[in-house]
């Protein structure tokens, strides 16, 4: 199997995909302690944390996709930045942060994953 090519994924790859999961597990454990869940939602929709836990847990999905080659976990992913980004768009009017955060790691992320396309079944 000397001649078979070898996925590699290189460490910007692996260190996005790393880098996303601590976010997400951070974001989970603060939204488990309870003064921290009542600041952080006390001036939002009432439906934002249910929002918030569904999009966790579906990019843990992706993440896992992503992490085993699977081109669905790329589109998952792009599906979820994108509804990420709209739901904090529509509930956090005026915060031109929001815009400028998902075009910067989406381009980010986008640039580590073009470059290992070809390995994504």
């Amino acid at each position: 199997m000397a001649g078979k090519n070898k996925k590699k994924r290189g460490v910007f790859l692996t260190t996005m995909n790393i880098l996303n999961v601590i976010v997400l597990l951070l974001l989970f454990l603060s939204l488990l302690v309870p003064s921290i869940n009542k600041e952080a939602f006390q001036n939002l929709p009432s439906l934002y944390p249910l929002f918030t836990y569904i999009l966790m847990l579906v990019s843990a999905l992706s993440f896992y996709g992503i992490w085993t080659w699977q081109k669905w976990g790329v589109n998952l992913y792009l599906c979820i930045s994108i509804a990420a980004f709209l739901i904090e768009f529509i509930t956090l009017p005026n915060q031109s942060m929001t815009l400028i955060w998902g075009i910067f790691t989406g381009a980010i992320y986008f640039c580590a994953i073009y470059r290992k396309w070809s390995y994504f079944k």
